[in-house]
């Protein structure tokens, strides 16, 4: 925990942020450090609360083991929970509250009633998302614990883990190579588990400060700079740029500012489409508190995914003119004009003189990863596709990029195909839908 506290000693971050005291309806309380084991629930409208609060991001896995906040236990948690009552990651995350000095602690499953008010608080609650996450002092990251069972912590042999200096003899000469694990940034830390889980993003990217603990070591990611425990500052200048535009100062600003915040909005969803919910319904709640902070930065009306002041860009297709004469024949050169850039079930298109229309890609037979080639048949609406060589892409919710060359009924296309979570690595039999017109 030392290197913990001297990146928080460094950081200015929160220090910045002091004199705005918010708190969340309701904290755990941790006491003070070597003070009693036990910990209970308090009402912050009800009660004195001084000083900080941490937060905690973790996966809920099964559940199974989870304490969690009902109306018959909230009598009960406000007098007293026991230390041992707690799963072991939560022992875990008051043990890192009480090291960095600080008393409370805002834990999802214990703060938010889960059961038992027909999730009367839990809709109150997540409008206050933003608020909880970004007034944090720092949140406590569990990268790789798949459930609350697992610790916060793990064992680890740090001969094996640190950067080594080898000699080696080169033309006649020895010379020293430093042998360090390059892809650890994204292998330990960015395609961590809980960086898969969807309400997970948001509570990354409004936390100003954020603790993670990973399988071999323990990152910090703030407004100033991403360090790693072993290979020290991370120079990522993606990452380092769009987390300070993210959290600047709202107010007036300049063209190119706004449209690298619309960028950044893009990149969020982007990342957002991968990640995995348990319930499909909360995809928009999931990211709504993103979206209240960005809209008091750009100063925008956000409308379900998209932005008033960008809804070209956002809707990811448009119509030129709509004076054009119908034709009977869909010409597949005029669907998409070079590779789409746009998420699962569709791409980026330009639409001219057009009347909508469904795509289907109908495969003949099973397609896995490893057939090189197969046949495909347009099918746009029961309409025979017409045209010269086209590109299409179509990405699944998958991994592994594929492609193929697909002959249709006349030309011949080519289909870049994300594949490859399904347990058979099978394309079903519908064919993937894509969007396409009529000239």
């Amino acid at each position: 925990m030392s290197t913990a506290k001297e990146w928080l000693a460094d950081c200015t971050c929160y220090k910045s942020r002091q004199g705005r005291a918010w708190y969340p309806t309701r904290l755990l309380d941790c006491g003070i450090e070597g003070g009693t084991e036990s910990t209970r629930l308090i009402d912050t409208s009800s009660n004195t609360v001084d000083g900080a609060y941490m937060t905690l991001s973790h996966c809920w896995g099964d559940a199974e083991g989870t304490l969690k906040l009902t109306t018959e236990n909230y009598a009960e948690c406000l007098c007293e929970i026991p230390m041992a009552r707690l799963p072991q990651l939560y022992r875990d995350a008051v043990y890192v509250t009480r090291q960095l000095g600080v008393r409370y602690i805002w834990i999802d499953s214990i703060c938010i009633i889960q059961q038992g008010d027909d999730l009367a608080d839990w809709h109150r609650e997540v409008g206050l998302m933003e608020h909880v996450y970004s007034n944090t002092f720092c949140n406590i990251s569990a990268l790789h614990a798949p459930n609350s069972r697992h610790s916060l912590f793990s064992t680890r042999n740090t001969d094996f883990l640190c950067p080594q200096t080898i000699q080696i003899a080169y033309d006649g000469q020895q010379t020293a190579f430093l042998i360090r694990d390059d892809p650890y940034w994204h292998d330990e830390f960015e395609d961590a588990r809980l960086h898969t889980r969807g309400w997970v993003l948001q509570e990354r990217f409004l936390s100003p400060r954020v603790l993670h603990f990973g399988r071999s070591q323990v990152f910090w990611e703030c407004t100033e700079r991403d360090i790693s425990e072993l290979y020290g500052q991370v120079r990522l200048i993606y990452e380092q740029r769009f987390k300070s535009l993210f959290h600047c100062r709202p107010g007036p600003s300049s063209s190119r500012r706004i449209d690298d915040l619309y960028g950044n909005w893009e990149r969020i969803i982007a990342k957002f489409a991968r990640c995995r919910l348990t319930y499909p319904s909360d995809k928009l709640v999931a990211i709504s508190a993103v979206a209240k902070h960005m809209s008091v930065l750009l100063q925008d009306e956000y409308c379900a995914g998209i932005w008033r002041g960008n809804m070209e860009q956002g809707l990811e297709w448009s119509v030129d003119s709509v004076e054009t004469a119908r034709r009977d024949e869909v010409h597949i050169d005029h669907l998409i004009r070079g590779f789409s850039t746009g998420l699962a079930k569709g791409g980026r298109l330009r639409l001219r003189a057009a009347a909508l229309k469904t795509a289907t890609l109908v495969p003949r037979g099973p397609h896995s990863r490893a057939t090189p080639l197969n046949s495909w048949r347009p099918d746009i609406d029961g309409l025979e596709s017409l045209g010269d060589k086209a590109f299409v892409s179509v990405a699944l919710d998958a991994p592994y990029e594929y492609q193929a060359l697909l002959r249709g009924q006349r030309p011949l296309v080519r289909l870049a195909a994300e594949m490859g979570s399904g347990p058979q690595d099978v394309v079903p039999a519908a064919g993937l839908t894509i969007l396409a017109t009529t000239l």
